[in-house]
């Protein structure tokens, strides 16, 4: 353990919703917030540059990168900006993995299940369905950038007997997002909505039919299991996500539960895309990789979730209204 300790960890998109959460946890998994652990930012470094990206692993010289960093948005700002999302995303990632091989720094990647194919004959997809099909056009550029990446990841490990890996993660949600229908995660911009709204509100609009078959998972939970690979020295590769797959109206009716708001009538607005239908992944490998080490890693239940984020929220807008006094 305490060589694990003196390991320096570099965490792109240290300032992202999992990045806070992995700050959150670091002191209890025994690594000093400020001397061996390092949450890059954008303001800290333009990851697209491959100067100010070596020039920043020289600097810190970490034994362990978790890259996090990504260019995302919602369906809107995914079908509006393909190029953007494609070429940025695409720099970051080579950026980072050049320069983890070149300081020969361990590195852990954070995939998305927007990679996986738009339709297949059989679900939940595993890990070796990744490359079985086109994902949807809905995040295609988005999604290929994430197969890029792990494709380098491959590479690497086959070509310089790497031990690097990646963990794909099921839709994410938690108090640290963007909170906009735009750039935000469905569930964490759903709960902000319900937030903003006051007592005499009767409904709340939902985008599409509310039909199509979503996983979430609690952004504190992704933070936890990356910590476990780091001190337990995991080096597979692997889906992240509970057994649950809900589809987004019972997702919203839990979340009117959950943040005290039964009352409010949800409205579809048939006009907005629904997405694809379902892409529902299997945990079973990373089930297996826990069981072999003996770890118990239990999910936040999806209420429990939901209630965090809401409870946050109130939080911050009960601080605002004391503050403007």
């Amino acid at each position: 353990m305490k060589e694990r300790k003196r390991k320096r960890i570099l965490i792109t998109g240290g300032s992202g919703m999992v990045g806070q959460y992995m700050k959150d946890e670091a002191e209890r998994w025994g690594y000093d917030v400020f001397n061996k652990v390092k949450y890059l930012s954008s303001v800290d470094c333009d990851l697209q540059s491959t100067t100010q990206t070596r020039a920043c692993f020289k600097i810190f010289k970490p034994d362990i990168v978790i890259h996090l960093a990504a260019k995302v948005g919602g369906i809107i700002t995914n079908s509006l900006e393909p190029v953007e999302f494609y070429e940025e995303n695409t720099c970051i990632n080579m950026n980072v993995v050049k320069m983890c091989h070149e300081y020969n720094a361990k590195l852990i990647a954070m995939g998305s299940t927007c990679s996986y194919p738009d339709k297949v004959d059989k679900y939940p997809m595993t890990e070796e369905d990744i490359f079985n099909g086109p994902p949807t056009w809905d995040h295609f550029a988005y999604a290929m950038s994430k197969r890029g990446l792990i494709t380098h990841i491959e590479s690497y490990n086959k070509e310089y007997n790497k031990n690097w890996c990646y963990i794909i993660p099921c839709n994410i949600y938690g108090k640290y997002d963007k909170y906009d229908q735009y750039n935000g995660h469905f569930l964490s911009s759903f709960i902000k909505r319900i937030t903003t709204l006051v007592e005499t509100t009767t409904s709340i609009e939902l985008f599409g039919t509310g039909e199509p078959l979503r996983q979430h998972i609690y952004a504190g939970d992704v933070a936890k299991i990356l910590w476990i690979m780091i001190n337990r020295n995991i080096t597979e590769s692997f889906n992240v996500c509970p057994d649950e797959n809900l589809n987004i109206n019972h997702i919203a009716e839990t979340t009117l539960q959950s943040c005290l708001r039964e009352d409010l009538k949800i409205v579809h607005n048939p006009t907005k895309l629904d997405g694809q239908y379902r892409k529902d992944v299997s945990n079973t490998k990373m089930k297996n990789i826990f069981e072999d080490k003996c770890i118990s890693f239990d999910f936040t239940p999806l209420s429990a979730g939901i209630r965090l984020v809401y409870d946050y929220l109130i939080e911050q807008q009960e601080s605002l209204e004391l503050g403007s006094w």
